[in-house]
């Protein structure tokens, strides 16, 4: 069976998501959490639920979407996909950020490229990637199939 936790984080009510299948492992798509109350709630909810972290899987390379990619990266050692078109945005908001005084988001994890058609086998799942640019050049749908 599978299960889906939303959570919903930062300023713009960014939704992420926990999806796992299996006991103890887990996909996390588009880990938001920017405040440290909001970081410490998503590692609560995921010791609560008894999982780990395989993948990280974004749908674009918005700030608010990956402030705590680098996090859960550095906490479980897991991949990060994302799509190599959207490189070019990481970082690129760091002056309206700056001026809105919104902390700039860690960039510096290391992302596995994915294109259309590629499957990612993770958690005991198998996430298709459908491309769907326009709001970013590199945004992605997760489809399980």
């Amino acid at each position: 069976m599978l299960h889906i936790r939303t959570l919903v984080f930062n300023l713009f009510q960014e939704n992420t998501y926990i999806v796992w299948k299996e006991e103890g492992r887990c996909a996390v798509i588009d880990p938001g959490f920017y405040l440290d109350t909001e970081k410490e709630a998503f590692f609560e909810t995921l010791t609560g639920l008894g999982l780990e972290v395989d993948s990280v899987l974004l749908t674009h390379a918005h700030f608010d979407h990956l402030n705590g990619a680098k996090a859960v990266q550095d906490r479980f050692g897991c991949k990060i996909y994302m799509n190599p078109a959207d490189k070019i945005i990481l970082g690129s908001d760091t002056r309206m950020l700056n001026r809105i005084g919104i902390k700039i988001p860690d960039t510096d994890f290391i992302s596995t490229d994915i294109t259309e058609g590629d499957v990612i086998r993770t958690a005991g799942m198998a996430f298709e990637v459908i491309c769907t640019p326009g709001h970013t050049p590199g945004g992605v749908c997760w489809h399980i199939p």
